[in-house]
């Protein structure tokens, strides 16, 4: 059994022979669940919702959406 410890800042390190068993890299999304005194951490697989969140930051794409559902509404409501 591998033992970490937790930093001052409440992170800890998972050690590289997990880390290289299990596929992890920097940047990789965990899960993280609490089972009566257990601490679960699972991989966030690419398939998951989660890889599309920021995808549109920068772009107008809400507002462009904003816009249309309100021409949609107003012309629903003039019909």
């Amino acid at each position: 059994m591998l033992t970490v410890q937790l930093s001052t800042k409440g992170q800890v390190v998972i050690p590289k022979e997990i880390r290289e068993k299990l596929d992890l890299h920097e940047g990789d999304l965990l899960s993280v669940e609490i089972e009566g005194e257990a601490l679960i951490l699972r991989k966030v697989r690419e398939g998951s919702w989660r890889r599309w969140r920021g995808i549109l930051k920068g772009t107008s794409a809400l507002w462009e959406h904003e816009r249309e559902h309100g021409e949609e509404v107003r012309g629903e409501k003039g019909a």
